[in-house]
């Protein structure tokens, strides 16, 4: 499976077709920094999120287009992250998110916190170690 990591033009241009595919609805801001795999023309997934620090990296958003779902390629892009600085990874989903908190268990995500958004939703913090 081919990883691309994109630069900021690859971003601006592959992020909005991937996000309305993986979530039928428009982004909101473009990430910092994209991985994506498949190609840029024709993508399967993507995780973008940023540096905290060094050795810490949060997951802002990840996902898998419909026809590609339920092969493992979420928990294979946590690996690559792993494995550019050996790093801690951080992300966090409203605990109505089931499908998102089965791949963060099933991925060696625990869960590190809780809180309360400005939405009233209550929402779950996540931390793996590499």
């Amino acid at each position: 499976m081919e990883y691309i990591q994109c630069t900021p033009d690859g971003i601006a241009e592959v992020y909005p077709k991937i996000y309305r595919e993986v979530f039928g609805e428009e982004y909101r801001v473009l990430p910092h920094n994209l991985i994506v795999t498949g190609s840029l023309k024709d993508p399967i997934g993507y995780m973008c999120g940023f540096w905290m620090s060094e050795n810490k990296f949060y997951i802002q958003d990840a996902g898998v287009l419909p026809k590609h779902r339920n092969k493992g390629l979420l928990r294979q892009f946590h690996h690559i992250v792993e494995s550019i600085k050996g790093c801690k990874l951080y992300t966090m989903t409203s605990n109505q998110n089931v499908i998102s908190m089965k791949t963060l268990l099933s991925s060696g995500f625990k869960p590190v916190g809780s809180r309360i958004g400005e939405d009233s939703v209550f929402y779950i913090d996540w931390m793996k170690e590499a």
